[in-house]
């Protein structure tokens, strides 16, 4: 969220997002990150769909930066 927030964005996702976003990782039983949960779970933590494509288009930059490796991407 750390990496997230530092991206220009319309809408900055704040505590609500983090906490929503949270919620919907434990409701979907997602207990690793990787780009797919991401993915599927963004509309919750972002709500603006430029929001959405610039955060796509950095995506893989994101998950470097964070440690988070996706299974898909290591094949």
């Amino acid at each position: 969220m750390q990496q997230l927030r530092k991206i220009k964005l319309e809408k900055t996702p704040g505590l609500v997002e983090t906490l929503d976003w949270a919620a919907a990782l434990t409701t979907l039983h997602i207990d690793h990150l990787d780009k797919n949960s991401i993915e599927q779970t963004l509309g919750v933590v972002l709500k603006d769909w430029r929001d959405t494509e610039r955060f796509s288009c950095r995506l893989n930059e994101l998950m470097e930066k964070t440690g988070i490796i996706s299974k898909f991407d290591a094949v």
